[in-house]
């Protein structure tokens, strides 16, 4: 068997072992009802705070560091966060909708 091969099926399991707890943290959040957008109404803004401390939680677990929330007027927080790389590396940005 090649490096790359063992290397794609240990890829493969280690993804197959987290698959359990991903499924339910995402059960978890879909159970929410958190819609958000521009002027989002008060009476939703409980639900969406939620929302925003459950995926603050799961950045924090999964190791993104300087977690902070933008407030912009009229909307929801946003959250942003950084995963430092080793020096020299390329910034990667991610943006979820």
């Amino acid at each position: 068997m090649s490096n790359s091969t063992a290397s794609a099926q240990s890829l493969t399991h280690a993804v197959a072992a987290l698959m359990p707890d991903l499924k339910a943290d995402l059960a978890r959040l879909v159970a929410i009802p958190s819609v958000s957008a521009p002027g989002y109404p008060e009476a939703t803004r409980a639900r969406l705070l939620e929302a925003h401390e459950e995926i603050v939680g799961l950045c924090r677990a999964a190791g993104v560091q300087n977690i902070a929330s933008l407030e912009l007027p009229d909307t929801a927080p946003v959250i942003t966060g950084e995963i430092p790389g080793p020096d020299g590396a390329p910034t990667v940005l991610l943006y979820g909708h």
